[in-house]
This record gives structure tokens, sequence and C-alpha cells, in this order.
């Protein structure tokens, strides 16, 4: 069985995040306005001040 692990946003996972977090949104609403979301281009400044984990399940990202 394999565990999932929640670490913290490592700049190294900039692109697998942001993909994972636009995904989402596309499949929830539908579509997908990239204009909405600058945050997502740089993740660790955006939320320098904030905690922002990263779920793990094996070698994949599978939720923030």
């Amino acid at each position: 069985m394999t565990d999932l692990v929640i670490l913290p946003f490592r700049s190294a996972d900039q692109e697998k995040v942001k993909e994972l977090i636009l995904n989402g949104l596309a499949e929830h609403w539908g579509k997908l306005d990239l204009t909405k979301n600058p945050d997502l281009n740089k993740i660790a400044v955006s939320y320098a001040q904030e905690v922002f984990l990263v779920a793990w399940l094996e070698s994949a990202i599978v939720g923030t």
C-alpha cells in the first residue's frame, strides 16, 4: 500500500503543480481562462508568506 505524502511546495515542482491546478479548474468550470490565475505563474513568489502544500502519491503530484 502506498501512502499519501504531504510536503511543502518546491520551486522545482512549479510546472507540474500549475498544470494540476489548471486542469482541475478546467474540469470544474468546463473552460479555462489563463488570465484569471496569474498567481500560478510564480507560486513560490505568490505564496511566499503562506503555507502551500503538495500531495504526492508515489512520484505523482495528486493535490495541493
